[in-house]
């Protein structure tokens, strides 16, 4: 079943809400998502409330379905791997029936991605952790190998 839905990129791990063009998520978006769920998979560090304000520090994207047409926004290495990202999703085939969108919102704030860059040590993905969508090499779609 093809989803839509927004996600980061972590390394080469891709963690966000992915739902039915039907359903709604749980967050609304990037900023809200980051700020409850990086508690979890950036607990250990000793920054993480300035980590838990980085909405923008890292990649990210959006598929979305509006009157039956997807659509991908993101960052430009979201970009770079938008073929992996929607299989993920489930699109197969070369992904034709998904448009690319260019979005001024999707650049990655600096500052943010340095505290991010030097806290990525810290990253630790629960292993039944809800919000694993998969990774971007080797295709495993299991958290048991995700960090």
């Amino acid at each position: 079943m093809l989803k839509i839905g927004y996600f980061y990129i972590l390394k080469d791990i891709v963690l966000g809400e992915a739902v039915s063009p039907n359903d709604s998520t749980i967050y609304e978006g990037h900023a809200a998502f980051w700020e409850n769920e990086s508690l979890k998979f950036f607990g250990h560090s000793s920054e993480i409330k300035h980590i838990r304000l980085c909405w923008y520090g890292c990649d990210r994207g959006r598929i979305t379905c509006f009157e039956g047409q997807y659509q991908f926004f993101g960052t430009s290495e979201a970009l770079c791997h938008q073929d992996r990202i929607l299989s993920l999703l489930g699109f197969v085939g070369g992904c034709t029936q998904v448009i690319t969108r260019r979005d001024e919102h999707y650049k990655v704030n600096a500052a943010a991605k340095k505290l991010i860059d030097r806290n990525i040590k810290y990253l630790n993905i629960p292993k039944d952790y809800p919000y694993f969508i998969g990774r971007l090499t080797n295709g495993l779609r299991t958290i048991s190998q995700a960090v």
